[in-house]
């Protein structure tokens, strides 16, 4: 199995990212506003990698808000 390193965790007003080494980000919590970015809005209970090709090198997630918000190394902002 491989290990998953988790570089960063952000955590919103009910629901959390963590983002990998590897650029990669792991969301869980509650989703009713979209706020994960799965495509759906069913709560997370464990974490789920998001499938984005793209690698990531920061996340934010709203403390007040269903926000969410991710940046590429290209300085490419997605909000969700």
């Amino acid at each position: 199995m491989n290990e998953i390193i988790i570089e960063k965790i952000s955590c919103g007003r009910v629901h959390n990212l963590l983002l990998s080494r590897e650029g990669d980000i792991y969301v869980f919590g509650n989703n009713s506003y979209g706020q994960l970015g799965t495509g759906d809005k069913k709560t997370q209970i464990t974490s789920k990698k998001l499938n984005i090709k793209e690698k990531f090198t920061d996340i934010l997630a709203h403390s007040h808000f269903y926000i969410s918000i991710a940046v590429l190394d290209t300085n490419v902002f997605y909000i969700w």
